[in-house]
């Protein structure tokens, strides 16, 4: 078994797949659900698991945010690299994944507002972000073990965005408890479990999974079940903001997608996961597309074809 390395942070990309089935979308209408009750999420780990239950209302933006990490599977994997007890344990920084000897950093998206309203008491979960820049938070989070309530007067407040329900802070208090490892080129020491003082393997993490178990929220490009075709908000950059539906008018021998002009509906401002359309290479790109709430396709590339008739052919995706 070979130790993780832990001398250097890197960002993997991820290689686009040619799509070999051109029946891609038909699968995708088949009783995709179109709403869900309040978002809760499962957290699972190898000190075992805990459920959060989201703010959605009080910080909408924040859990938009954090829900699209965990729709597109990049908390699967992440470790805890931050547990001070009476203090937070902290995560959504970096990852390892099974059968990889590194740890990697978690790719991360846009930053987003700060949100704060709700105090940072026990049990909370807020997002963290970069002292003296208030809406610089992206990935990273981190759970209050005590009440914390001077973090809502540091540089207007850490937002809370959910909290751990149950008797899930026993899990969390066990993750706060564990020996702590310093590692060269990483910020805090690492929290381990059964470490041996000697090589450090992936098992002697803090791994975490994340599951939407349930919830409101509805991600940015979806198939709409309802009305069999896929509804995606996208970011033109000087051709607009906007959500609209696309009709799915061919699947063999290409999958082919229409915009339905009709469904337009212009939006302010863009958000985490937004599809791009650029008009000067012609393409639209769709980072991921759901059904029911989960992530079905990823990196789904398309060029337009008929500018006239608006209709994209797919190329590749995942």
């Amino acid at each position: 078994m070979t130790a993780v390395s832990v001398a250097s942070v890197q960002n993997r990309s991820v290689p686009a797949r040619t799509v070999s089935s051109l029946v891609l979308f038909t699968c995708l209408l088949l009783n995709a659900p179109s709403t869900h009750a309040q978002t809760v999420v499962q957290v699972e780990t190898n000190l075992g698991e805990f459920f959060l239950q989201l703010f959605d209302d009080v910080a909408p933006e924040t859990v938009r945010n954090f829900i699209n990490y965990v729709i597109t599977d990049r908390y699967d994997d992440s470790i805890v690299h931050r547990a001070e007890q009476g203090f937070v344990i902290q995560g959504g920084q970096l990852k390892v994944e099974e059968g990889s000897t590194s740890i990697d950093a978690i790719r991360v998206g846009p930053t987003i507002q700060n949100e704060f309203s709700v105090s940072n008491t026990r049990g909370t979960i807020a997002m963290a972000r970069v002292g003296g820049q208030v809406n610089s938070a992206t990935s990273q989070w981190f759970i209050n073990l005590a009440d914390n309530t001077g973090l809502d007067t540091v540089d207007e407040g850490f937002t809370v965005f959910g909290k751990v329900i149950g008797t899930g802070m026993t899990v969390v208090d066990a993750i706060a408890a564990l020996q702590r490892v310093s590692i060269s080129g990483l910020p805090f020491p690492l929290p381990v479990t059964n470490f041996d003082g000697a090589n450090l393997f992936r098992e002697n993490l803090v791994v975490m999974d994340m599951n939407i178990v349930s919830g409101t929220f509805t991600p940015p490009n979806v198939v709409d079940s309802e009305n069999s075709d896929v509804s995606i908000k996208v970011n033109g950059g000087t051709d607009g903001i906007a959500q609209l539906s696309l009709d799915i008018i061919s699947t063999a021998p290409e999958v082919i997608i229409q915009v339905k002009p009709e469904t337009i509906v212009p939006l302010e401002k863009v958000e985490a996961g937004f599809s791009v359309f650029s008009s000067q290479l012609g393409q639209l790109f769709i980072p991921e597309l759901s059904v029911g709430g989960a992530i079905a396709y990823k990196n789904l590339l398309f060029n337009l074809t008929d500018a006239e008739q608006l209709q994209f052919t797919l190329i590749s995706a995942e």
